[in-house]
């Protein structure tokens, strides 16, 4: 199939803006992003699989979604402009009440985790021009936030109420979780050590076993601890390639832990959805 020559130039259509979230929300949330766009034709944009739970508005809408656990791809048509709130990845379970794995690979409404916020009729009205689409890509600092505020249609509020979705979240925000250190302690050794490529020496190096980190990161993470394990190595990849330097596959394959680089051609497709030469391209 050919590659449609868009994917290559992206900036030209997509905006992206992130916004640091409040002191008080820090430990929960990661960040706020807000993304615009406009295509003449429909463009099928490519989404990489997240580990954070993201809180999105979209056309009226605020929908929660799950951690993904695949790529996935979304049509972007004409113009549009959404706004997320990425939370820390394995932070979100004291909002749910339940275990992350439930959402993973689903949406459900934000006003059965936040009830009262920006779910109702009336917020709605005020963030209808908002869009939902998480990680699009790896993306930039673009374009000024002021100029990402201004409305997709006539008569649409030209702010994003980030004002409005800090409050929602504030109201919601659980008592403190014993087992919440823990796990984020787990996932930065992960994104910190490249060295961990497997389950046990993780579970040894806390005192624990490959058993209980399965459980903890089913209830907190909402995937398991050998998948989040080889998300943070193919994430490490996909960065030398941003970062546009020539990458010598083989190399980088048993850095990250591959056999050979044929397992990890295998492995990096299949997560990402395109092959490592291809998604190198798009730098």
């Amino acid at each position: 199939m050919r590659r449609d020559d868009r994917e290559l130039d992206w900036r030209r259509f997509q905006r992206h803006e992130y916004v640091e979230p409040s002191a008080d929300l820090a430990g929960y949330v990661n960040r706020y992003w807000i993304v615009s766009w406009g295509y003449e034709r429909p463009y099928r944009q490519l989404i990489r699989p997240s580990l954070s739970v993201q809180l999105v508005f979209r056309d009226g809408r605020a929908q929660v979604h799950g951690v993904t656990s695949a790529h996935t791809v979304q049509e972007l048509a004409g113009s549009g402009r959404v706004l997320g709130v990425e939370f820390r990845p394995g932070c979100f379970r004291p909002f749910l009440g339940a275990p992350v794995r439930s959402i993973t690979d689903r949406s459900v409404p934000a006003a059965t985790i936040f009830p009262g916020g920006p779910g109702g009729p009336a917020a709605l009205a005020d963030l209808a021009d908002l869009a939902d689409l998480a990680d699009l890509a790896d993306l930039a600092d673009l374009a000024d936030l002021a100029d990402l505020a201004e409305p997709a249609e006539p008569g649409a509020p030209a702010e994003p109420g980030l004002d409005v979705v800090e409050t929602m979240i504030r109201a919601q925000l659980p008592a403190p979780d014993p087992k919440l250190d823990l796990v984020c302690q787990l996932l930065d050794r992960i994104a910190t050590q490249p060295a961990i490529k497997r389950l046990d020496p993780l579970a040894a190096q806390f005192g624990t076993t490959p058993r209980q980190l399965q459980r903890l990161f089913a209830e907190y993470v909402g995937v398991g601890p050998n998948w989040t394990i080889r998300r943070c190595r193919l994430e490490e990849a996909t960065e030398r390639m941003a970062a546009g330097t020539k990458v010598d596959w083989t190399t980088l394959a048993a850095e990250l832990g591959y056999a050979d680089q044929a397992h990890f051609v295998r492995d990096f497709t299949r997560l990402i959805g395109e092959s490592p030469t291809k998604y190198a391209e798009r730098y």
